[in-house]
């Protein structure tokens, strides 16, 4: 590949990161981190001069040292996968951004030749929907035992 071949490809793939709707970063095979977009850095609130590479982000991020451990694992993986063919599973992990704020993020890597794409997917008020869903359906079965308990003869249920 010659050199404005090389910049094209640079330049197409910065683009995507940058357009893209997730919180997103590049990686290189050693683990440098090479690029990130905007919605990594409103999440987490670094700029790519404070984590030049994974482990240093993952250090400020990660009060959890399992979950830095998986992380690794998991990028160690998928620079493995070509190889191995493992499939890594989606998993949550907590994460603290600069400002001390607890995220529950979704971790995917991709390689792709030998880059590897970083997606941070954001669910942290999702999960705080379902915890708040999970909270009043509990209330409610409640209410309605106590219910059931005072009603004066029998309650049927139909399914």
């Amino acid at each position: 590949m010659n050199k404005e071949s090389g910049n094209f490809t640079r330049d197409f793939l910065y683009k995507i990161i940058n357009t893209f709707p997730l919180a997103s970063g590049i990686t290189d095979l050693k683990g440098n981190i090479i690029k990130i977009n905007k919605k990594f850095i409103k999440i987490f609130g670094y700029k790519l001069e404070e984590i030049p590479t994974l482990s240093k982000w993952l250090q400020k991020i990660c009060p959890d040292t399992i979950n830095f451990k998986e992380i690794i694992d998991k990028w160690k993986n998928e620079v493995q996968k070509s190889t191995c063919n493992k499939k890594n599973k989606t998993k949550i992990y907590s994460l603290i951004n600069k400002n001390k704020i607890k995220y529950q993020i979704e971790i995917e890597f991709k390689l792709i030749n030998d880059i590897i794409f970083i997606f941070l997917n954001n669910i942290t008020e999702i999960k705080q929907k379902e915890e708040k869903l999970q909270t009043q359906l509990e209330e409610n079965e409640k209410k309605y035992l106590r219910l059931e308990a005072n009603i004066p003869g029998v309650v049927y249920s139909f399914k």
